[in-house]
């Protein structure tokens, strides 16, 4: 399973806090719940730690074996 995730999709979403930065982006693809999380937050130029959460849409299950590249 690939999932990517375009840059621009994380310019565009509202932020939202969370246990790990911020929540950049969320959205259902498909079966599947992508939630991108970033810090510092607000995200800008230099170094930034960006963590992805792929979760079944049905149960809200965390996918452990999903295989996720990011597009920047």
């Amino acid at each position: 399973m690939r999932i990517r995730i375009a840059g621009a999709g994380l310019c565009l979403a509202a932020l939202l806090f969370a246990d790990g930065g911020a929540v950049e982006f969320r959205k259902q693809v498909g079966s599947l719940l992508i939630t991108v999380f970033g810090a510092p937050s607000p995200l800008r130029a230099g170094v930034a730690d960006l963590s992805v959460l792929v979760q079944d849409a049905r149960d809200t299950s965390a996918v452990l074996d999903a295989e996720v590249g990011l597009t920047l």
